[in-house]
């Protein structure tokens, strides 16, 4: 038995341009500084520096109670690669994940759709405390079959961001999306808003919420709360983990993560 409204979330941020984005203005101010887009949904205004790579993963538990019974998803490894051509512009992959599912009815194993994509910075001034990007991606129907959507699905994220006082970073994005579902196109509409923080040094947090509506025909509309950390290890090598959960509770929905990001060739 699927975890149906986990899965189109986990498409949005994962299949698609990937989840998870915040930024924490004290650890990625500076261009040297890694910054990453997890782990949380809302994808962050900055780039990776041009010449660089960057590896970002992680692994997600989902659970939901559904007849009486928890089912719960195992979704890994989150991977997400992104390259920067220039100081405004990244390419991006992301390579599909394995989503182990279990429950009362039976044990599977699927593995979803990879993706495409860009960033590009279309609005930074040193003197202004708001940044402005885009991200546009395309999903590729590579999956197993019963996780595959079976389209090339487009996606589009408007990502604003703006430094408060006290090292308070506001950040959110804005999300369109023509994902396939039964062999035919529909579209979803997605918004979010995230707040980050140094919390001690080397240490950040963050808290989110963000609403995904994909129309009463394919699922209805999805409130989640999320928040987390991020821990710097290195100048080059974070660390994080998230814990979320569906506003609704209607079936008890929530999920945690862990993951980590690396970028190669950083001095």
């Amino acid at each position: 038995m699927k975890l149906r409204r986990f899965n189109n979330i986990y498409r949005y941020t994962y299949i698609l341009v990937l989840m998870t984005s915040w930024h924490i203005p004290t650890l990625a101010d500076e261009e040297s500084e890694v910054s990453g887009d997890r782990p949380d949904f809302t994808e962050a205004t900055s780039t990776v520096p041009a010449g660089k790579l960057q590896l970002e993963s992680g692994y997600t538990l989902a659970s939901s109670k559904q007849s009486g019974s928890t089912a719960r998803a195992h979704n890994y490894p989150e991977v997400l690669l992104r390259y920067g051509v220039t100081e405004a512009l990244e390419m991006r992959l992301v390579t599909g994940d394995l989503i182990n599912y279990r429950s009362a009815g039976g044990n599977a194993t699927e593995r979803s759709d990879a993706a495409l994509g860009t960033k590009f910075k279309l609005y930074k001034d040193a003197a202004s405390p708001w940044k402005l990007s885009m991200l546009a991606a395309l999903s590729l129907p590579s999956g197993s079959k019963n996780e595959t959507t079976d389209g090339y699905d487009p996606e589009v994220k408007l990502a604003w961001s703006r430094e408060l006082p006290s090292d308070i970073d506001v950040s959110g994005n804005l999300v369109w999306a023509m994902p396939t579902a039964a062999g035919k196109r529909h579209t979803e509409y997605g918004v979010s808003l995230s707040v980050g923080f140094e919390f001690v040094e080397r240490t950040g947090l963050f808290v989110e919420v963000y609403s995904i509506d994909a129309g009463a025909a394919y699922g209805g509309r999805a409130d989640t709360f999320n928040f987390g950390t991020v821990y710097k290890i290195l100048p080059n090598f974070l660390v994080d983990a998230r814990y979320g959960l569906d506003l609704k509770k209607t079936t008890d929905e929530q999920f945690f993560g862990v993951g980590f990001v690396y970028q190669f060739g950083h001095k």
